[in-house]
């Protein structure tokens, strides 16, 4: 039986070596701790993976690494368009956030160049 888990891979800690000298580490991903099986050829890698966001697989039991896959980076845009109403895009890039934002607010525009209830102060770009 196997679960799956997505989140920042973060708190990355190494430990003991095996009888063979190969690395071991345990670290969390999306809260939840895992360990590196003893030998395991992700001991080599694994630090690449820092503060990525990833989906990992691991056995039921004891939470060993069997799969990791790196998610692409995603932008949330925030629009505070009225007191009550509040847009929210995902966009897989930076410059599509920013770029999103921006035809939003041009479309926005009325033909006296005013905006409707918003400002380019009400809209931020975050890390999803």
């Amino acid at each position: 039986m196997t679960k799956h888990f997505s989140g920042k891979l973060e708190n990355i800690e190494r430990m003991a070596s095996s009888r063979n000298g190969n690395p071991r580490y345990k670290f969390t991903v999306g809260g939840e701790q895992v360990v590196l099986a003893v030998d395991s050829s992700w001991g080599y890698c694994i630090t690449n993976y820092r503060d990525q966001i990833v989906t990992v697989e691991v056995t039921d039991k004891r939470f060993q690494l069997q799969r990791i896959e790196l998610q692409p980076e995603q932008y949330r845009v925030t629009i505070q368009e009225t007191d009550v109403y509040t847009l929210s895009i995902i966009a897989s890039s930076r410059e599509e956030a920013e770029d999103l934002a921006h035809e939003r607010l041009a479309a926005s525009e009325d033909k006296d160049g005013e905006f409707y209830g918003y400002t380019e102060q009400s809209t931020t770009v975050t890390p999803a």
